[in-house]
Formats: C-alpha cells, structure tokens, sequence
C-alpha cells in the first residue's frame, strides 16, 4: 500500500497538468538576489498597503503614499493588481483613499 501511493505521488509529480511551465516568465530571468529583493519589496509594499486602508489621518496617509512610491519606484518588474486577491471592502477603501491621497498630490 505504501509502495504504491509512493509511486503514484511520484507520477502526479511529474505528470502534473497545468500551471506555467518552469524557466518562463518575467520573474525566471532574475538572479536569486533579485528575487529575494523583489520579495521583500514586495511584502513592503503589501505592508504599506494595509497601513494605507487602516488609517484615517491625512497626514500620515500621504507619508505612507509616499513611502509606497518609493517601493515601487525599486521594483523592476511592477506588481500585477488585476491578479491581487483582495476583499471587495478593502478594494473600496484603497479606491477612497487613493481619492483622497490624490486630492492632496504627493508629487
């Protein structure tokens, strides 16, 4: 019994369908210390996002776009948002505050 959910996990492994083939792709073509980088600018930037729908003070709310704009100026290969999975909420809070963030013009 063990032999054989061996073998067959061992076949679904290689035979598994779907996915994006290995070695394509944007992010493939960087270095492993690129990688890391861009992992953790990326978690920044989800960081950052988080403060941006928790908080209610202007002031801070433009520190925080501002340090957003930071990150993603260092990011080569820009984050996706269409494929960002996020609650229909915390979209609209995002939206808000971008409205409000922009009203004041962080150039």
């Amino acid at each position: 019994m063990i032999g054989y959910y061996t073998r067959k996990s061992e076949w679904r492994r290689e035979h598994r369908k779907g996915g994006r083939p290995t070695g394509t792709g944007a992010l493939s073509q960087l270095t492993v210390e690129e990688k890391l980088t861009r992992r953790r600018l990326v978690r920044r930037r989800a960081e950052l996002l988080r403060k941006i729908t928790k908080e209610e003070d202007k002031e801070l709310l433009l520190k925080l776009a501002r340090k957003l704009k930071d990150v993603e100026g260092q990011m080569d290969i820009p984050v996706a948002e269409k494929l960002a999975r996020r609650h229909p909420e915390a979209i609209k809070q995002l939206r808000r505050k971008d409205q409000i963030i922009r009203s004041y013009s962080i150039a």
